[in-house]
């Protein structure tokens, strides 16, 4: 009886008492590992710890551990009572001494005593009040478990990061891994926000620890309660946290401190938020990393050599493609169907195609790509004249140097005849300013002001009829699509020519003209969603000898030629291609009816072909 009084069960229990129960309790011993009770079997005794401890397991798709029970607790009372099957496996922590009764033991011993009843009741729902919030918080994180498994099976793999941006990414990733604060990923739809949020959490010391997502567009303060106490130990991730009110995020993270480690995925963070910033850089501005992410996505469709996988002929035009509706997931989603379409031979350019879904009994959507060639785009106002005229609707416009400046007046609302009244009223001293020549010998910034007072200073979102433009970064060569903010910006930056015009600072970027990147933006206006686009391309293939006449000239002789190597390949994936190209030159402001003119005449040329066009495409 020493050490049976040793436990709170017991100790009250007098010699007489004792004698009455003593042939029903057992000694028992177990070494460490040892399954005592096993979860479904039958019980028939209540168990009474006298030395060691043991773990209560609650088996399923993973095991959740309940509780540790100690020296003088108890376990099996309810299945030695009830005769139900034990509800968890009972496993040595070390080796463990019991003491057993038996069911007639312990209804003797409890009719002896009433007051242990209440005892026993107690330390009971004291246990199972515990246990139930453990097994709450352990069967979320068995989903959780489950889920990291299948992030697993995508293969979260090393970031491909060739490309500056995303070298910039890697490093502020390896920074903040083990770091505790939270962390915002911005970047637009597709660029890959959970991919790096999985580094950062498999790169962390929580790597073994669950990862859950929330997101924003389904919020709940129950559901993120939940999630982030089942997560413990883990990361939390927010997904769309830019569709939550400031207030709220900061809420959350206040209450949510550094366990788990919250990881918020979305656009542009709000001002003041107390978060680390990772900017995931859009699929356009990491071209050195494109090849690298077709050959992985090759691999992962089990094709044998992915270097022979794909020709040149495809990656370039995959290249040209600005990829507005989802980045990288959107390049898997075009690869996926390439390789279909290949039948497992290497992947042509005519087995890359940008298809956009339209709605049912909907007529195409039609996109105009107005393309650079100085004062020669004044032919894109007898273009966009002669389209409407002829009721063929113009639903989006992409422009590129002049066409930018055409396509920003036609999408504010100006009408083509007040454009055909300005423009011959127009000189270079008008949007043209000279500067100190450092990176440009003039500055466009009058062509800013002269647009305001027309247009006013839209933004690119609020404008009538969708617009983008693109320009080129200084100081990579990639092409950026403007297609949000100041209008007046945009167009200022795509029509900066280099050595003419000083660069436009945007976002920390020098952008020049968008022509180097893009000269007729075809592939922008497919992305925008235009079922046919309507390519006009106003610059001369080449300049032949004796033609040079003045600086002018000089200083676009070799830029002229670029712009053609560089854009053969798009322009012929326009659906209608027009050149109203006139034998004049583009840099003179006097031959502006001449371009106007040969604008009307090629449309007009075009326009049976264009009208079948638009029915082919609208009964397919």
């Amino acid at each position: 009886m020493k050490k049976i009084e040793k436990l709170f069960l017991l100790n009250d229990l007098k010699d007489q008492d004792y004698a009455l129960i003593q042939d029903e309790i057992q000694f028992e011993e177990y070494s460490e590992g040892t399954i005592i009770l096993k979860q479904g079997q039958q019980g028939q005794k209540f168990f009474m710890l006298v030395e060691g401890s043991v773990e209560v397991i609650l088996e399923g798709e993973t095991e959740v551990r309940l509780a540790t029970l100690k020296v003088g607790e108890f376990f099996g009372e309810m299945s030695c009572l009830t005769g139900e099957p034990v509800s968890a496996t009972i496993r040595a922590l070390e080796k463990v001494i019991l003491y057993t009764l038996t069911k007639e033991g312990l209804l003797k011993l409890l009719e002896m005593h009433p007051k242990l009843m209440r005892s026993m009741l107690d330390q009971l729902l004291k246990r199972i009040s515990q246990s139930n919030i453990r097994v709450h918080q352990e069967h979320l994180k068995s989903t959780v478990l489950l889920q990291s498994a299948s992030d697993q099976a995508k293969k979260y793999g090393k970031i491909i990061a060739l490309s500056e941006g995303m070298k910039r990414v890697q490093a502020q990733v390896e920074a903040l891994a083990d770091a505790t604060c939270p962390v915002w990923i911005e970047g637009e739809i597709g660029v890959g926000k959970e991919f790096i949020a999985h580094r950062l959490h498999y790169d962390s010391c929580r790597k073994n620890g669950p990862v859950l997502k929330v997101s924003g567009l389904e919020f709940t303060w129950e559901e993120w309660r939940k999630k982030r106490t089942a997560a413990a130990g883990g990361t939390l991730l927010l997904s769309k946290a830019d569709q939550l009110p400031a207030g709220t995020l900061k809420e959350l993270l206040d209450q949510t401190g550094s366990d788990p480690r919250v990881i918020l995925m979305g656009g542009e963070p709000p001002a003041g938020l107390p978060v680390e910033i990772i900017k995931v850089p859009p699929l356009r501005e990491r071209r050195e990393d494109l090849y690298v992410l077709i050959k992985e996505f090759l691999r992962r469709e089990g094709v044998v050599s992915p270097e022979q996988g794909v020709s040149g002929s495809a990656v370039r035009k995959l290249a040209a493609y600005p990829f507005l509706d989802g980045n990288v997931e959107e390049l898997f989603q075009v690869l996926h169907k390439a390789v279909i379409l290949s039948e497992g031979a290497t992947i042509q350019a005519e087995h890359i195609r940008f298809d956009h879904r339209r709605r049912i009994h909907s007529r195409p959507r039609i996109g105009l790509a107005l393309g650079a060639g100085v004062i020669r785009g004044v032919a894109h106002i007898g273009v966009i004249k002669v389209l409407e005229e002829e009721g063929i609707p113009i639903d989006l416009v992409t422009g590129s140097s002049i066409g930018s400046l055409v396509g920003l007046l036609y999408a504010s609302g100006m009408k083509t005849s007040t454009m055909e009244e300005l423009l011959p009223t127009v000189s270079w001293r008008q949007i043209l300013s000279i500067t100190r020549p450092t990176t440009g010998l003039t500055s466009n910034a009058k062509l800013g002001r002269w647009l305001k007072r027309l247009i006013g200073d839209p933004k690119i979102e609020d404008l009538p009829i969708p617009f983008a433009c693109v320009a080129t970064d200084g100081q990579t060569g990639m092409p950026v699509i403007l297609r949000t903010g100041s209008a007046i910006q945009a167009v200022r930056a795509s029509t900066a020519i280099p050595m003419i015009m000083k660069p436009v600072h945007d976002n920390g970027k020098f952008l020049w003209d968008g022509a180097m990147a893009h000269k007729v933006p075809v592939h922008l206006a497919r992305s925008m969603g235009a079922d046919i686009v309507i390519g006009v391309d106003v610059g001369l293939p080449t300049f032949k000898k004796g033609t040079i006449k003045n600086l002018y000239d000089a200083l676009m002789f070799p830029f002229d030629i670029l712009q053609d190597s560089l854009a053969q390949e798009e322009m012929e994936l326009a659906d209608v291609l027009l050149k109203p190209v006139a034998d004049a030159s583009g840099y003179s402001f006097k031959n502006v009816p001449i371009f106007l003119k040969k604008g009307e005449e090629e449309t007009r040329k075009a326009l049976p072909y264009i009208r079948k066009v638009i029915a082919e495409v609208g009964e397919a």
